[in-house]
């Protein structure tokens, strides 16, 4: 049986926000338990969720910076 799609992951976390459900914090850590942002839907709104619950909010990606040296004026 394949595993639910992302979308359903992502939308379930949202809803156990929404709804502040503090039995599903252990799950929600399971997969999205990381201090800030990472760009991983599933994550992100995980932590999202994490954040709704307890009042803890994730700390927002960092900048991401690319340096390219094939620019002749750089």
């Amino acid at each position: 049986m394949p595993p639910e799609d992302n979308r359903v992951r992502e939308m379930a976390a949202v809803t156990l926000g929404r709804m502040k459900a503090r039995s599903a914090l252990a799950a929600l850590r399971e997969f999205g338990g990381g201090a800030e942002m990472s760009g991983d839907p599933v994550h992100d709104r995980c932590g999202w969720a994490i954040g709704r619950i307890t009042g803890k909010e994730m700390a927002p990606p960092r900048p991401i910076r690319k340096v390219r040296s094939d620019w002749p004026l750089v």
